[in-house]
């Protein structure tokens, strides 16, 4: 058996992280066994594979059994008994979305944060060329303009003037 103990670094993490069905409190250490079944679950693995026909390498991904201790080792928001404890990321450069999809998830992510409306309706309109290039059409903008309203409303701002307006929800 091994201890883990899952260990929040911000004030805004959980109290309580729920992790593969486990119950794991703030700063208790969970004692989980590294053989048992239930204490692991299969991930996709990277392993080099060469293409037979064009000789490149690449990489494919296998589904393989790992133990949750093995996982927490990796995972700063957890500590492993007996094991240094696993260094948080530096944040990186976030990606420029390439396909409509992306752009959702990238125009979900600057609204939720948006803490001033004339800067939402300066981005949006700044972002133009980027929808182009990803080839956001009506349908995208329709899904996204039910939490551009709801930003909007929660600022304070004018429903009636927005950019988004422009667009007819289906």
């Amino acid at each position: 058996m091994t201890k883990v103990t899952y260990t929040p670094h911000d004030p805004t993490d959980p109290h309580m992280n729920i992790w593969n069905g486990i119950k794991f409190p703030a700063n208790v250490p969970i004692e989980l066994d590294p053989k048992n079944r239930a204490h692991g679950y299969s991930v996709p693995l990277p392993t080099k594979k060469t293409d037979p026909v064009t000789g490149r390498e690449m990489l494919e991904y296998k589904e393989t059994w790992v133990s949750m201790i093995e996982l927490a080792k990796t995972n700063p928001s957890f500590q492993v008994e007996g094991e240094a404890p696993a260094l948080a990321r530096k944040p990186g450069r976030p990606r420029t979305p390439r396909t409509s999809e992306d752009y959702r998830s990238h125009a979900q992510a600057w609204i939720s944060a948006s803490d001033d409306f004339e800067e939402m309706i300066q981005r949006w309109e700044d972002e133009e060329p980027l929808r182009e290039r990803c080839e956001v059409g009506d349908d995208d903008k329709s899904y996204l303009r039910p939490f551009f309203d709801a930003k909007v409303h929660q600022l304070g701002g004018s429903p009636e003037k927005h950019p988004m307006q422009m667009v007819v929800a289906e």
